[in-house]
């Protein structure tokens, strides 16, 4: 059994987005059961959001009651997996599909009990990817190319990847939240999780689809922050803001994520109105 986990912060037209292209391009060998989990209480559309779970067919729609942050809603949304699921599909609310994905080929590749998860590469984001034209190009040998089970695959030691990606059940294991323990800094889930596991098993690795020459799977569109969240104190948060993309080139995606919008709008009033 499948379970698709869509993790959600209040940016809808994000999320209708992320929808849409994961329906349109995502196959899965089986129907999934969908959770959708919200974590931005503040300014909440709660009429908006169970419009949105209808329409994509989400099984289990939670909205947490205080924010909890990245960290505590994978947790919250792991404890929450229904019974029989043996694979989980993780998917943040800003990432959207340019492309076919098969998830039987990621199944695949986690039958190799070393792997712990497989995720889909995404683009160059941060200034030193952009400068180095992709996210493998930076420390390139974090990454090694290997085929398992037919698929060719990235395997790396770095993170327990967040993009969206495919892992077994038995990864989406309820930890405590450690992500405060060093003063002055917010640790990522990510690597927190990797140290957990690597601890347990130094045989363990974690793998992106593809070659070192591929061409991104996703494509991230999420620069645009929404409220305040554990995740995003102004404080911390800005130590990075060098690494964002420039002011022109985050309107022009907004403009792109906009545009997608309405386009998605006029499908559903063309679908609306051929059942009407």
């Amino acid at each position: 059994m499948y379970t698709v986990i869509v993790f959600h912060d209040g940016r809808n037209d994000y999320l209708e987005q992320a929808l849409t292209t994961f329906d349109e391009q995502v196959a899965f060998p089986e129907q999934p059961y969908r959770i959708l989990i919200d974590d931005m209480p503040e300014g909440r559309d709660v009429g908006m959001l169970h419009r949105i779970a209808a329409r994509f067919r989400v099984d289990d729609l939670i909205l947490n009651d205080q924010n909890l942050g990245s960290f505590g809603t994978i947790m919250k949304a792991w404890s929450s997996l229904p019974p029989g699921t043996e694979y989980v599909f993780h998917l943040e609310n800003d990432f959207v599909f340019p492309g076919p994905i098969i998830v039987r080929d990621l199944a695949r590749v986690l039958e190799e009990p070393s792997i712990c998860n497989i995720t889909l590469l995404r683009q160059a984001w941060y200034g030193d990817e952009r400068e180095l034209g992709g996210l493998v190009k930076v420390q390139p040998e974090r990454f090694r190319e290997a085929v398992v089970r037919g698929i060719p695959v990235l395997l790396h030691r770095d993170y327990f990847g967040h993009n969206p990606g495919l892992y077994r059940r038995e990864f989406a294991r309820v930890i405590p939240d450690t992500s405060r323990s060093v003063p002055g800094q917010i640790l990522s889930h990510e690597r927190i999780y990797r140290d957990l596991l690597l601890a347990e098993d130094p045989t363990r690795q974690f793998a992106l689809l593809g070659r070192l020459t591929d061409r991104p799977r996703v494509i991230h569109i999420g620069h645009r922050r929404v409220g305040k969240s554990p995740d995003y104190e102004p404080g911390l948060a800005d130590l990075d803001a060098a690494s964002l993309p420039p002011e022109p080139e985050q309107l022009e995606r907004e403009r792109q994520v906009l545009a997608g919008r309405l386009e998605t709008i006029e499908r559903e009033l063309d679908r609306l109105r051929q059942t009407s």
